[in-house]
C-alpha cells in the first residue's frame, strides 16, 4: 500500500509486542494498536475498531490482512470477458494464474469499486476459492466474502458482535439483508493460508467458535445458508449458501423482511 499514491495506509495491530516486531522491519508507515485480544471476538472487533476510527462516513476503505502471500487474477486477454467456460478445456487453470502485484491491479480495484456504486453494493470481495474450476464467472452478487481482502464503504453497518469468529459469513448476510447484494469479483484471488498458528488459530483451537457461529447464523438466517460438509472436518463447523439464484434470493429476503417487522 506505500506504494499506491493516494492513500492513507495504516497497519492495524493486536498489541505492542506486535507493533516491534514490524518495526523491526523499518516500514515507513503509520501504526495503530487497539489492544483487542486475539481470539474470540477479536477480528470481528478489530475490524469495527477500524471502520467506527479509521474510516470517515461515505468513505470506501480497503482491508488487506498481512498474511496474503500472493495475488493471481484471470489474463488480461480474458479479463474482459464476464464467464468463461473452465470446463471446456485445461489451458483456463493457466489462464486464471496471472501473478501480480498490488499495484498492478490498483486499477481494477477502482473499476470494481465504480461497479458497486452503480449496482449498489456496499462491500466488495475476491475469489474465496483458489480453484479456477469454481470461478466461470466475473462477479457474483450473493455469497461469502473472503475477509483477506475486502473493500467496504461505511455507513454505519458494524460487524455483528455476537459472532465469534466466521466474520466472512456474517457481513455479507448483513449486507445482502439491508442492500440485496454483495460484490464479488472471482477473476482476482488474493492467496492465504488458512487455520495457521497465531492470528484466531488452527482448526482445532477454533472449531468451538465455529460451531457457536454457524449454530447462530443458521437459526438468525434460516433458510439462506446451509452447512457445508468437508472431509476430515467437523459437519456443522461449516457454511455454505444454500441460495445463490438471485431471483430466488429476492423471495427470501421479503419474507426475512417481513418476518423481522413482524
Amino acid at each position: 500500500m506505500r506504494n499506491l499514491d493516494g492513500y492513507d495506509p495504516v497497519i492495524v495491530l493486536h498489541s505492542k509486542e506486535q507493533l516491534d516486531l514490524y518495526k523491526k522491519h523499518n516500514l515507513n508507515l503509520k501504526y495503530v494498536v487497539t489492544d483487542i485480544p486475539v481470539g474470540e471476538y477479536g477480528v470481528i472487533r478489530t475490524r469495527n475498531f477500524i471502520q467506527d476510527n479509521l474510516v470517515n462516513d461515505g468513505e470506501w476503505f480497503i482491508m488487506f490482512d498481512d498474511n496474503n502471500h500472493k495475488i493471481t487474477k484471470v489474463q488480461d486477454d480474458y479479463y474482459g470477458f464476464q464467464s468463461l467456460d473452465v470446463k471446456s478445456d485445461k489451458k483456463f487453470q493457466e489462464i486464471y494464474n496471472q501473478q501480480v502485484t498490488l499495484q498492478e491491479i490498483e486499477h481494477l480495484l477502482i473499476r470494481d469499486i465504480k461497479m458497486a456504486e452503480r449496482t449498489g453494493a456496499y462491500h466488495i470481495s475476491y475469489a474465496p476459492n483458489e480453484n479456477y474450476f469454481f470461478r466461470p464467472t466475473k462477479y457474483r452478487n450473493i455469497g461469502y466474502t473472503k475477509g483477506n481482502a475486502t473493500i467496504t464503504k461505511k455507513d454505519g453497518l458494524r460487524w455483528d458482535e455476537k459472532v465469534k469468529s466466521m466474520c466472512d459469513y456474517t457481513y455479507p448476510c448483513q449486507h445482502l439483508v439491508k442492500y440485496g447484494k454483495v460484490l464479488i469479483n472471482y477473476y482476482i484471488c488474493f492467496h492465504k493460508k488458512h487455520y495457521t498458528p497465531g492470528g484466531i488459530g488452527t482448526y482445532d483451537s477454533r472449531l468451538p467458535m465455529k460451531l457457536f457461529d454457524t449454530g447462530y447464523l443458521m437459526k438468525k438466517y434460516e433458510g439462506l445458508l446451509r452447512y457445508s460438509v468437508k472431509k476430515g472436518m467437523h459437519p456443522q463447523s461449516d457454511l455454505t449458501f444454500r441460495i445463490t439464484n438471485m431471483n430466488s434470493f429476492k423471495k427470501w429476503r421479503v419474507n426475512y423482511l417481513k418476518n423481522a417487522k413482524a
